[in-house]
């Protein structure tokens, strides 16, 4: 177990594909050099205790797909670059992260995300368009992908309290969570048409 800040030099990885942090009592802020690692696609930094902003410079890592933020003590508003710039994200993980905003237009773009985990950060009404998230349409849902599943990385979905780990069967997973939130409003109608959805 770790127990101290991510150091700068860790941008030299280049070869990286999958940085597990998780649970290692990590702080201080997100170092804006992880975006100097071209071929990462998994970042697990969940269940530590990151502060401040997310640094824009992660929008650069355009291969991204699984990004977990859970259980961080964050500020300020989800970046507005995670729906713009993040163009193969499959799984957003913010599960008490502490970002206690509204859900930006620009993240209903992300027409790639299958998992989507926003519990206990929200406040607002649900947005019209997140009911158009192309991948978790109930028709795409069928859909057979053209990639590999056999990637050696999981993913754990906390649903009605129990911890649900998927492993080689992550990428044909589709939910959307925005359960204990301060959410006003009507439930949208268009919520319906997507595969799975707990809010």
């Amino acid at each position: 177990m770790l127990s101290r800040k991510i150091p700068n030099c860790a941008g030299n990885l280049q070869s990286l594909t999958i940085m597990r942090l998780s649970s290692n009592r990590l702080s201080g802020v997100i170092q804006r050099s992880l975006a100097l690692i071209p071929s990462l696609f998994c970042s697990n930094l969940n269940d530590n205790n990151f502060i401040g902003e997310l640094p824009q410079e992660l929008g650069n890592l355009q291969g991204l797909e699984v990004l977990d933020l859970v259980d961080n003590k964050f500020f300020g508003n989800i970046p507005k670059w995670i729906g713009k710039n993040l163009t193969s994200l499959l799984v957003l993980r913010l599960h008490k992260s502490n970002f206690i905003v509204r859900i930006p237009p620009s993240l209903c773009k992300t027409s790639t995300l299958q998992i989507l985990y926003l519990a206990y950060n929200l406040m607002g009404t649900i947005l019209r368009c997140v009911g158009k998230l192309n991948s978790m349409i109930e028709s795409h849902s069928r859909i057979v992908y053209p990639f590999d599943i056999n990637h050696d990385n999981n993913v754990i979905q906390f649903m009605k309290d129990v911890d649900i780990e998927y492993t080689t069967t992550w990428r044909i997973v589709f939910n959307m969570d925005l359960s204990s939130n301060k959410l006003m409003g009507e439930v949208l109608v268009k919520l319906t048409t997507l595969f799975c959805c707990w809010v």
